[in-house]
């Protein structure tokens, strides 16, 4: 495990990210200073004051520098007309020897013993030492910056990009293994680079149209760098159903599936959803309830109702043969069309009773007419209350009328005080 970040970290990030000039730097003991002066780069003492100025090659243009503690091994990069960028080791004997070209060469640093220069290219940290570049890390940014902790573990500095909130610094740390990890707390991370909070809460402003300022400090605290993936506002913008997907360390616990309230502090997770894609969501046009299918890892697409309180949410444990799950006029209930074993089933919710009802089996869900619903089959349409079965009625509401001649379908039997569907057991009505 990767050890955290800590104040001479810290102050040693910040120490560089102070200095006036990107091109310029220091060296990790503070003595030796190398940056910019006209075609070349100048290393300066800082104690004695004495200056020693090297050449660029020829046309090119001083892009970053770094310099050990000996003050005599320095790196730069320098960009040439074409716009590849080309990076060079520097000593008294050889004030510019090429190591790499990139179209895309960014930050640089040398340990503090000069044995070892970094450096980043897109999304990839690089290591130099003697003759040989190696790949130490790919990471899941676009990276701009590296740099040596006194420990020797690198700190790099990369950004992320959605669409909640443009480009946000993010910060990664690494060992002389390639093992790395993230800087997951938004504070920690504005500590080295003041801002960060400020994007976020520019990011969640547009995410979460229904949470004021405190609100909005409540889900950074929640979700960090995790926006919404996935996100369906309710009609009056109130409410909202969204999934996290952590995208910057995929086993970060706060993936998952939520449902948030304006003025209500932290989103609720929803329950029954572990390991589920949320794939859709309808509100009721009152806002007050949402159904929600889900995709579970088989593939198989589910039903999930969510009212006020999340955990009192209600699942229909079949696969959902039909995506759309409309509302009926009142919007007291919803409908779907299941598959119950072999049968299609109709199940209909009862949002005032709290449960899912089964309502027929062998039809194929066409919608509502005010609040009932309507069903059919080769050719017949019926328009049946979405209640429970009524066994004076439930052969002919199951099957039509007449009775196939070999009788009841076997996933459906009428017992003394229960109707059963595909393997649903309904109470029956007295």
């Amino acid at each position: 495990m990767i050890q955290g970040l800590s104040e001479a970290d810290r102050v040693s990030w910040r120490t560089r990210r102070q200095l006036p000039e990107r091109s310029s730097d220091l060296s990790p003991n503070g003595r030796y200073e190398v940056g910019a002066s006209g075609d070349a780069i100048a290393l300066q003492d800082r104690q004695d004051g004495f200056c020693e100025l090297r050449p660029l090659p020829p046309e090119r243009g001083l892009e970053r520098t770094t310099i050990a503690d000996d003050g005599r091994t320095a790196a730069f990069s320098a960009r040439d007309p074409r716009g590849e960028t080309h990076l060079y080791v520097s000593t008294p004997e050889q004030p510019a020897r090429e190591i790499a070209s990139a179209w895309a060469l960014y930050g640089i640093d040398f340990s503090p013993n000069g044995n070892t220069l970094a450096y980043v290219s897109l999304d990839q940290v690089k290591i130099h030492e003697g003759e040989t570049t190696r790949t130490l890390a790919k990471l899941p940014n676009q990276l701009d910056e590296v740099h040596y902790l006194p420990d020797g573990r690198l700190l790099v500095q990369g950004r992320s990009t959605h669409w909640t909130n443009g480009s946000v610094p993010t910060f990664w740390l690494l060992d002389s293994s390639g093992q790395y990890a993230f800087v997951n707390d938004p504070r920690a991370a504005e500590a080295l680079e003041p801002g960060v909070l400020k994007s976020l809460d520019e990011g969640y402003s547009n995410a979460f149209p229904m949470a004021d300022a405190e609100q909005r400090g409540v889900l950074i605290e929640q979700f960090g760098y995790h926006t919404p993936t996935f996100r369906q506002p309710s009609p009056d913008k109130d409410r909202m159903v969204f999934s996290v997907r952590p995208r910057l360390e995929p086993t970060d616990s706060r993936g998952g599936i939520y449902l948030a309230r304006g003025g209500q502090g932290a989103a609720q997770r929803l329950p029954l959803t572990a390991g589920s894609e949320l794939t859709d969501v309808e509100w009721r046009p009152d806002s007050r309830e949402a159904a929600v299918v889900l995709t579970r890892p088989n593939g198989d697409a589910q039903l999930l109702i969510v009212g006020d309180r999340a955990e009192e949410a209600s699942l229909l444990p079949h696969r959902l043969e039909k995506r759309e799950t409309p509302w009926s006029g009142s919007g007291r209930y919803a409908a779907a069309q299941v598959r119950v074993d072999d049968l299609t089933t109709i199940f209909a919710f009862d949002t005032e009773k709290r449960t899912f009802l089964p309502v027929v089996t062998g039809y194929q869900l066409e919608g509502w007419k005010g609040d009932l619903l309507v069903v059919s089959r080769d050719g017949q349409t019926l328009e049946l209350e979405p209640t429970l079965l009524d066994p004076r009625h439930a052969p002919g509401q199951l099957f039509g009328s007449p009775l196939p001649e070999d009788g009841l379908d076997p996933g459906v039997r009428i017992e003394p005080e229960h109707v059963v569907v595909g393997g649903v057991r309904v109470p029956r009505k007295s």
